[in-house]
Parts: C-alpha cells; sequence; structure tokens
C-alpha cells in the first residue's frame, strides 16, 4: 500500500490557484501558471521585446493580494491580461 505525506494529501484537496496569462501583443500567446510564475513568465515575454518593468512583479503581487483594479491597471500597462481559472 502506498503512503502519501499530508502535505501531498493536502495539495490533492486543496490545489494551487492558477491564472491565465494572455499576452495581448501576440495574438494566440497565453499560459496557465501558478502566482510564482506569473512575474517570471510576464518578464520573459518583457524580454524578448528588449524591456523590463518592476510592474511585472507588482502584477504578481497585486494577484497574491485579490486585488483584482489594480491587476487590471498594471495588466494594461503591460499588454496582457490575467484571470483566474479553475483548477480539478
Amino acid at each position: 500500500m502506498m503512503r502519501h505525506s499530508w502535505r501531498q494529501l493536502r495539495a490533492r484537496r486543496h490545489p494551487a490557484p492558477a491564472y491565465r496569462v494572455i499576452d495581448r501583443l501576440h495574438v494566440e500567446r497565453s499560459v496557465n501558471v501558478t502566482i510564482e510564475q506569473i512575474s517570471l513568465t510576464v518578464s520573459g515575454w518583457l524580454a524578448e521585446i528588449g524591456t523590463a518593468s518592476p510592474l511585472a512583479e507588482e502584477l504578481s503581487q497585486a494577484v497574491a493580494a485579490g486585488d483584482w483594479q489594480k491587476v487590471r491597471r498594471i495588466a494594461e500597462c503591460l499588454s496582457v491580461d490575467v484571470a483566474e481559472i479553475a483548477v480539478r
């Protein structure tokens, strides 16, 4: 019989929230990520066009805080969209 740690069982019952990040500069580019991956993803996309911005980290922090008005304002500046998605 296989035994699971309490962390594994808890992760199954309560998966980490997931978000869809959409690059509005590239028509069909979107990814599903965790909060921890939002700033890395957006920073990578910015690097591809030769720029960087501290707003990528601020976006991630706003999502974590659940401040969706701030998320929308920052996302507009970064030309991305962010939405929470259901995880099964």
